[in-house]
C-alpha cells in the first residue's frame, strides 16, 4: 500500500526546511560580519582624507550604507539565533547598535546625496 501524501520527507517540506536552516546558518556570520568590514573601510577612508573636502563624502556614503547594513545585521542575528549560534547573534546585535546612528543620519543624508547626483 502506498504511503499517504505528506508522510515522506520529499512531500512534507521537512527537507526544504532543513536546507533553509543550513543556508541560514551559513549566511548568518556573513550578514553579521559585513557591517564591521564596511564600517572599517569607511572609517579608514574618512580618516585618510580628513584634511580634504572628500572626507564628508566618506561620511555620507557610510551613513547611506548603514541603511542597508542595519537590516542585514538584524537578519543575521535572528538567523544565528534560530541556528543556535549565540555568539554570532550577539555580534549581529552589536553590529546593529553600531549601525543605528548611521541609519538615522542616512535617512537625512540620502536625499541630499541623491540631489547632488541629479
Amino acid at each position: 500500500m502506498a504511503a499517504p501524501v505528506g508522510d515522506d520527507d520529499r512531500t512534507s517540506g521537512r527537507a526544504g526546511e532543513d536546507s533553509r536552516l543550513r543556508l541560514r546558518r551559513r549566511l548568518a556570520p556573513w550578514l553579521t560580519g559585513l557591517p564591521y568590514l564596511v564600517l572599517a573601510v569607511m572609517w579608514i577612508g574618512f580618516l585618510s582624507t580628513l584634511d580634504d573636502p572628500a572626507a564628508m563624502g566618506w561620511i555620507a556614503i557610510m551613513w547611506c550604507s548603514c541603511l542597508v547594513l542595519l537590516p542585514l545585521a538584524v537578519v543575521g542575528a535572528v538567523w544565528a539565533r534560530s541556528g543556535g549560534d549565540r555568539g554570532t547573534m550577539w555580534g549581529g546585535i552589536i553590529a546593529a547598535v553600531i549601525c543605528l546612528p548611521g541609519f538615522v543620519m542616512g535617512l537625512f543624508a540620502l536625499p541630499s546625496v541623491i540631489a547632488s547626483i541629479a
